[in-house]
């Protein structure tokens, strides 16, 4: 289906290796914390996928 509306702010973060989503926090915001819900990411769950694509790989 065809989203009727969707979010209209990029931002870049960075994190370390093996970061992990937390939803608590003065600074959570329902709505984007709602669309990362939508999409399958869990409290204590690791940062990739779709919604946090790596930008570079570490170097060996």
């Amino acid at each position: 289906s065809i989203p009727k509306k969707t979010l209209s702010r990029y931002t870049l973060r960075v994190a370390k290796e093996d970061a992990k989503i937390s939803y608590a926090g003065d600074l959570t915001n329902f709505t984007y914390t709602q669309e990362m819900k939508n999409a399958g990411y869990k409290d204590g769950d690791l940062l990739g996928g779709k919604m946090f694509p790596e930008l570079w790989s570490k170097s060996n």
